[in-house]
Parts: C-alpha cells; structure tokens; sequence
C-alpha cells in the first residue's frame, strides 16, 4: 500500500511536468499563434516577426546556444534575460525530473502487478490532479494576479 499512496502523490507532478514539457516545443508555440486568440502586437510586429520572437524566446529556454542567441539578439533587457535564465534553470529541473521519475514511476507501477493496486494507484493520483486543477483553476479566478505573483515568487 505504501507504493500505491507514493505513486499516486508523484503521479500529479509527473503529469504537469509532462504538460510542460510539451508546451515548451515549437509545435506548441506554432499552434499557439496559429489559432491561439492573441491581442494585436502594440509595436506593429507582423504575425512573421512575433512568431520568430517567440521561438527565440523559446530556444533561450532550452539550450545554452538559444541562450547565447537570445542575449546577443540585443531585444531584450537585462531583466528580461535573467528571467530566461531562471525559467532555464527550472525547466532543466523539471526535465530531469520527468525524464528519470517517469520511467521509474513506470516500473514501479507496472511492478504491482495487483491490478486493483493499479487501478488505487491511478484513482487516487487522479483524484490528487483534480484536487490540485480545481484549486488552481477557482484561485485563478478569484484573483489572477496574486497566482501569477506568488508563482514567480516561489520559482523565480
């Protein structure tokens, strides 16, 4: 039972963290401003020069060589770059994790065996995602801002 309770309390990190990962992908960035609903750009930006922004912006947070490239672009200010940086540091966190805890969660999911263990596992770590969504999503709601301050608080 100890492994059932484990797992189901990693598997709501291993997910957002998968949720993650895949939003930082230049697939998702295309999707996004293909039929995401964003505002007109104030600076006149085209659709082109916006897209190629943000991919920079995405690289940065991927490698060192996007990093290198997104400093001497010379669009960004130096705070802005320190923020890259720190949201680097964190996605190399968050990948390492999913990309060792994943499989291993596997394992030792698959090692169960019961399959009522399996089904405890996956109804409980659900029911902690949902838990966790339902939080976030009424918090956001209630007051956006303070969600958004508090996260680059705790992360950044």
């Amino acid at each position: 039972m100890k492994r059932v309770i484990l797992l189901s309390l990693l598997f709501p990190f291993l997910l957002v963290f998968l949720c993650v990962r895949l939003a930082f992908t230049e697939f998702f960035v295309e999707l996004n401003y293909r039929f995401g609903n964003l505002p007109p750009d104030q600076w006149g930006m085209s659709y082109e020069e916006r897209l190629s922004i943000a991919k920079l912006g995405l690289k940065s947070v991927l490698s060192d060589e996007g990093m290198q490239e997104f400093i001497n672009s010379g669009l960004f200010r130096e705070k802005e770059i320190k923020h890259m940086q720190d949201v680097k540091d964190l996605l190399s966190v968050i990948f390492r994790v999913l990309y060792i805890g994943g499989p291993l969660w596997l394992i030792l999911f698959f090692s169960l065996k019961d399959k009522r263990k399996m089904g405890l596992t996956l109804l409980f770590g659900a029911t902690l995602t949902e838990i966790l969504v339902i939080f976030v999503f009424i918090f956001s709601l209630l007051n956006y801002d303070l969600l958004f301050e508090a996260f680059h608080n705790f992360f950044f």
